[in-house]
C-alpha cells in the first residue's frame, strides 16, 4: 500500500506495523517514513500525530489494511467456520486514529467478506458521525489494468465531501501483456529475476510436466499419482 500511494503522488510520513519481518521490509524500503513496530491498540494517536509534527485536520489521507484472516473466505473453508479472530477487532483502531487524526481523507482495503461483519458496519457508522462521506465497494484489480484478478473491498471517505471511485480501465491486462519484455532469466539486472529454476526430483518433475498447461492443475493428475498433502488440502487447488 505504501508503495501504490507514493507512485499515486503522496508523502507517506507514518505507519503502524507489528510483525517484525514485514516491519523490517517497511524500514528498508521506506526509510523516511517514521515507522512504530509494535501492536496499534498500544500507540496513542495523539502522541503519534505529534511527533508526526501535525494537528488534527492536517493529514491528507489516513490508510489502512487491518488484518484479514478472521474475515477470509479462505480460512472459513480450510476448517475455521466461527472465525472468531481476536484481530477482528483492530478494524476499530482505524475509527480511533481518524477521531484524533480528523484527516482529509481516509482509504480501508480488506477481503470482501469484511463488508458483511459488524465491525466494517461500526466503522462506516463511526466516520459518518464524525462528519465523513463513506462510500464502499467490491473492486477487482483486473478492471483497473492489474493482470490478476484480486477482489478487494475498497472504503473511502472525505471529511465533508465525497469520493469517486476511478473509472475501469475498460480493457484487461494478461500476464504476457505485463512480462513479455522482460529479459530471459541471467540476462537481466534483477538479482531474483536472475534465479535459475529450483533443482526438482525426477518424481516432481514428472508429475509438474504431466499437468495441462494454460488452465490444468494437480487436479488433472489421477488419484494415484496426486500426492497426500494435496489430497488433505482445501485451499487453492489450482497451485502445486
Amino acid at each position: 500500500m505504501t508503495l501504490g500511494l507514493k507512485k499515486a503522488g503522496f508523502d507517506v510520513i507514518g505507519a503502524v506495523e507489528i510483525d517484525e519481518n514485514a516491519a523490517n521490509t517497511f524500514v528498508s524500503n521506506h526509510p523516511d517514513a517514521l515507522l512504530k513496530k509494535c501492536d496499534i491498540r498500544k500507540v496513542s494517536a495523539g502522541a503519534f500525530m505529534r511527533e508526526l509534527g501535525l494537528r488534527p485536520g492536517e493529514l491528507d489521507l489516513l490508510a489502512g489494511c487491518p488484518p484479514c484472516q478472521g474475515f477470509s473466505s479462505l480460512r472459513t473453508r480450510n476448517g475455521s467456520n466461527r472465525n472468531r479472530d481476536a484481530r477482528n477487532n483492530l478494524v476499530h483502531e482505524m475509527l480511533r486514529f481518524a477521531g484524533r487524526f480528523r484527516p482529509k481523507a481516509i482509504m480501508m482495503e480488506n477481503v470482501p467478506g469484511l463488508a458483511k461483519r459488524k465491525p466494517f458496519f461500526d466503522l462506516c457508522e463511526g466516520l459518518q458521525r464524525l462528519g465523513y462521506d463513506v462510500v464502499y465497494g467490491v473492486k477487482d484489480a483486473a478492471a483497473y489494468g492489474v493482470p490478476q484478478r484480486r477482489r478487494r473491498l475498497i472504503m473511502l471517505a472525505g471529511h465533508g465531501f465525497k469520493i469517486e471511485f476511478p473509472k475501469c480501465a475498460g480493457t484487461t491486462k494478461t500476464v504476457r501483456d505485463a512480462i513479455a519484455d522482460l529479459p530471459k532469466v541471467g540476462a537481466g539486472e534483477d538479482t531474483l529475476h536472475n534465479m535459475p529454476e529450483l533443482r526438482r526430483s525426477a518424481k516432481t518433475a514428472a508429475l509438474i510436466r504431466d499437468i495441462p498447461k494454460n488452465g490444468g492443475s494437480r487436479s488433472d493428475l489421477p488419484k494415484s499419482r496426486q500426492l497426500e498433502c494435496h489430497k488433505r488440502c482445501d485451499g487453492f487447488k489450482d497451485i502445486y
